[in-house]
């Protein structure tokens, strides 16, 4: 019985959620070094971006490793995937 109050309760937070922008894009296996500036420069060939936000450790204020980048349109976001989705990992350093 336990059991389906925890589900219960899970269902209604994912209704609580926003719905997932689907002109953001998740960055993953960034290096450590890598900064909002880079993740930008990087990516704007692809289109307009709006928002930068990387996973930043707060004690060193180096990048976790991941990421998203939020451009104006879907198209762009589809361009930017289609671009760099096979990139191998720690492409940036």
């Amino acid at each position: 019985m336990q059991h389906n109050a925890s589900r219960t309760s899970r269902e209604e937070l994912r209704q609580k959620m926003p719905d997932q922008d689907p002109c953001e894009v998740y960055m993953r296996y960034l290096p450590r070094s890598c900064t909002e500036q880079a993740l930008r420069e990087k990516f704007e060939k692809c289109g307009r971006i709006k928002r930068v936000w990387l996973s930043v450790d707060r004690a060193t204020g180096e990048c976790k490793g991941f990421g998203f980048v939020t451009f104006s349109s879907k198209t762009e976001a589809r361009r930017c995937v289609k671009e760099y989705n096979e990139h191998p990992r720690n492409w940036m350093d």
